[in-house]
């Protein structure tokens, strides 16, 4: 709801939903966003990965920073579960669940946006994605970088090219 909002107040024209479907189609340009929120995650009740109230620069010293394997694999999670919405999934029965595109709801050639909440995700806020030589969490998560990428900056105060770490 608040996507939505806030969408509507940047000016945005929004779809009357039906009731299958993606969370939010806004009108001119025509698009469909599906909205998530991100988690530590759940396994029968128990957390999988513990909250932490205490910011990154704290435990550092300590235990090495915050988990950032972790917080890409509960990203890739909530990505992948509206993925699975979008283009079907086989389950573990091995039963195939049709997505939007093969139902109709929406068009193989429409832009489909996934809206990324990272708020409840345990150290995400400390994500230091404003600091020289840092890659967002997200950037990593989505184009597959790994620990050893470096970003490099040029005099000019544009992103250079991005290379490995020896």
């Amino acid at each position: 709801m608040y996507l939505a909002v806030a969408l509507m107040e940047s000016g945005f024209d929004l779809a009357h939903k039906p009731n299958t479907g993606p969370d939010i189609k806004l009108v001119n340009p025509s698009i469909w966003v599906e909205a998530v929120s991100s988690t530590d995650g759940n396994k029968n009740g128990k957390q999988i990965q513990p909250s932490a109230a205490t910011p990154e620069v704290l435990l550092q010293p300590v235990s090495g920073g915050p988990p950032e394997g972790d917080i890409i694999l509960r990203y890739l999670t909530s990505i992948d579960e509206k993925r699975k919405k979008l283009l079907g999934y086989y389950d573990r029965k091995g039963k195939w669940h049709p997505g939007y595109i093969e139902r109709g709801i929406v068009n193989h050639s429409d832009p489909y946006v996934i809206a990324l909440n990272t708020y409840k995700t345990s150290f995400a806020l400390y994500d230091h994605q404003h600091t020289p030589n840092h890659l967002p969490t997200i950037a990593k998560c989505l184009f597959g970088y790994g620990n050893s990428v470096r970003q490099w900056y040029r005099r000019d105060g544009l992103s250079g090219s991005i290379s490995l770490d020896r």
